[in-house]
């Protein structure tokens, strides 16, 4: 019989755990036989980032509902499995979007620059690395944008250099610095990063953080209905399979009970006709046809030894027609029936598990989830859940969210799997956040757009309904996309 797998206790969560980074660890020491790029650090797992890491996880764990405990091990999985935020921080440039958000907040609080300019470097050296995007703004200037960068990205230079990311890059996001709480020392890099965001109120950095657990929430459901109904697919194939083989052995029961009754038979008959030759006197011996070196008294009856001593099944199996057995024959019939009928459940059950697989890695890594791409590769069942969108009221807000989020000991950051999820989603909203983009193949720039009849009085700047009637759903644009590749 086949066992549900996929649900894990609580009493075995910190196990599982384990188990999975483990694994992780393993998958991840192959890769770097075959790339001397990539480090273990890629993995964010070094003692006190695993410590951290495992500490949200079981929180997270506590507060899921009954529902949602079910399937605790794929949250495990979805959560251990996802590397470090190295690809969707540099490529979403959320530090970036975190300076242009505080900058706005700023002016819109009438901050005088000279506060701001003040805790920014003098030198312009320091900010050559930081224009990684072009940037066109009408109210700050491109150095203004790098500068407020540099002083989040180096908030802990005088603590600590940059951690490197296994890669190329460095960690600007969760750390072991931060995991550890060492982040807060009275050094002056850390002074100006604290005094830059004392400019902003705090009711205002404390709805930025609503607004990202709002959103990881949605994300959250999100993933928690799609993976529920792989887990129901789950439970219905083993279901059925195990009612099959339930069957099967029903069968095979009753075969073995009429297998010992139809050796029993034969063996009865062996005796009997051993008796009967007994009984008869010894037939004469034809001398002149013997061997003449060989003794003139033959054995009664040659007895034979079979080679292997077959299981009563397997006599039965291949002498039932001789005893003309016909509910013998029908329960081998009906048997041989159902043995197809379970490797075609096996193999569904193989499918499902598959697309399970194919889910948990889509869930994370696709990011903008649309129209074409969810009817091809999601069951209909779960089209409305997967295109309803996640809360993104503004994606800088979020940017800086996640950042603050790290420097306040929230949980959510290192819920790596879920919160990598999420961020991706949210930096595909940003003017250069569309994924695969290629100017070359724009077609805004050969010709000219649909153009709406009326225009709204205020725009919904991050609504993806701007498509060319021959693109991919995938490329639909928001206005900020449009104007930002203009």
């Amino acid at each position: 019989m086949i066992e549900d797998f996929m649900y894990t206790e609580p009493k075995e969560w910190h196990k599982k755990i384990r188990t999975e980074i483990q694994h992780l660890r393993q998958a991840h020491s192959k890769a770097m036989k075959k790339n001397n790029r990539i480090t273990s650090g890629l993995l964010d797992l070094e003692p006190a980032m695993e410590k951290r890491r495992t500490a949200a996880l079981l929180s997270s764990l506590e507060k899921l509902n009954e529902h949602d405990r079910q399937l605790a091990g794929d949250w495990i999985t979805l959560n251990i499995f996802s590397e470090s935020y190295a690809p969707v921080q540099y490529d979403g440039h959320i530090l970036t979007a975190s300076s242009i958000w505080i900058l706005d907040r700023l002016s819109e609080l009438n901050v005088p620059l000279d506060k701001i300019y003040m805790l920014l470097p003098t030198d312009e050296e320091l900010i050559d690395d930081l224009f990684e995007i072009d940037i066109w703004d009408c109210q700050y200037e491109e150095d203004l944008i790098a500068s407020v960068e540099y002083v989040l990205r180096y908030r802990n230079q005088d603590i600590a250099p940059l951690e490197s990311n296994g890669g190329d890059g460095e960690r600007i996001l969760t750390s072991n610095l931060a995991a550890e709480g060492k982040d807060h020392a009275a050094v002056p890099s850390r002074q100006k990063f604290e005094s830059l965001l004392a400019l902003l109120p705090q009711w205002m950095k404390d709805e930025a953080i609503a607004h990202l657990e709002a959103c990881h929430q949605a994300w959250t459901e999100r993933f928690f209905t799609g993976i529920g109904f792989f887990k129901g697919q789950y439970i219905d194939k083993v279901h059925n399979a195990n009612t099959i083989r339930k069957e099967i052995n029903e069968i095979r029961d009753k075969l073995e009970c009429k297998a010992k009754q139809y050796m029993a038979e034969r063996e009865r008959l062996r005796k009997n006709r051993k008796a009967q030759i007994k009984s008869k006197p010894n037939a004469p011996i034809n001398a002149p046809l013997m061997n003449p070196l060989r003794a003139p008294n033959l054995p009664i009856i040659f007895e034979t030894a079979l080679a292997y001593a077959p299981s009563p099944l397997t006599a039965l199996i291949n002498g039932a027609g001789d005893m003309g057995d016909a509910e013998i024959v029908s329960l081998l019939d009906k048997m041989k029936g159902l043995d197809n009928l379970h490797e075609t459940a096996l193999k569904e059950l193989d499918d499902v598990i598959d697309q399970r697989g194919k889910f948990l890695y889509m869930i994370v890594h696709r990011s903008y989830l649309t129209f074409d791409f969810v009817t091809e590769y999601f069951p209909e069942e779960l089209h409305e859940a997967m295109l309803k969108p996640v809360p993104v009221p503004d994606p800088y807000e979020l940017c800086f969210a996640m950042l603050y989020a790290v420097e306040t000991g929230n949980d959510i950051p290192w819920l790596y799997g879920s919160c990598i999820g999420t961020l991706s989603e949210v930096v595909d909203y940003l003017p250069w956040g569309m994924s695969d983009y290629s100017e070359m193949e724009d077609p805004y720039w050969e010709e000219v757009p649909p153009m709406s009849s009326k225009v709204p009085d205020f725009p919904d700047w991050y609504a993806r309904d701007y498509y060319w009637k021959n693109d991919d759903e995938y490329e639909a644009r928001n206005l900020s996309q449009i104007i930002y590749f203009i």
